[in-house]
């Protein structure tokens, strides 16, 4: 058997670089989770996001206020969570501006939409949570549009 043709060899390069671009990503982006102050606004959207990405009703409403703790059944949550579908979702941090005791918390997230020929492509948008400071903790005070465990959250 012979040398790889030239265009398995750029594959193979392709491939290698990504490989490289992904590690150095995880390394970069551990860091940066690792060093973000938990006392943060920005570390609340990061555990809500995390919790209803894991279908965590408990852990999700750990993180908004009380009066929105208070207005779903946490039975109702579940089922709510347990229901979505999945779905391959990226978010970033955007900015974060705090004043008085108040914040928001703009991300940018992007969601895969299943795969040709009927599906495809990518939904973004911005997203800003809201949020105050309630028993000395950032909770959330207003969840964007499209986060679906307890619609009375989205206001």
């Amino acid at each position: 058997m012979g040398p790889p043709a030239a265009s398995t060899r750029w594959l193979l390069v392709a491939a290698g670089v990504l490989v490289m671009i992904a590690v150095a990503g995880l390394v970069l982006g551990g860091d940066r989770l690792a060093d973000l102050d938990e006392d943060a606004p920005e570390a609340t959207v990061r555990d809500f996001l995390a919790a209803h990405a894991d279908r965590d009703g408990d852990r999700l409403r750990a993180t908004v206020a009380a009066d929105l703790r208070d207005a779903c059944d946490p039975d109702e949550i579940r089922r709510a969570l347990r229901a979505r579908r999945s779905s391959d979702v990226r978010v970033t941090l955007v900015d974060v501006e705090e004043f008085a005791g108040r914040a928001e918390v703009e991300v940018r997230r992007v969601e895969h939409r299943g795969e040709p020929p009927f599906g495809g492509g990518d939904l973004e948008r911005l997203e800003v949570f809201e949020l105050a400071r309630e028993d000395g903790a950032w909770v959330i005070t207003r969840v964007p549009w499209g986060y679906d465990a307890c619609p009375q959250w989205a206001r």
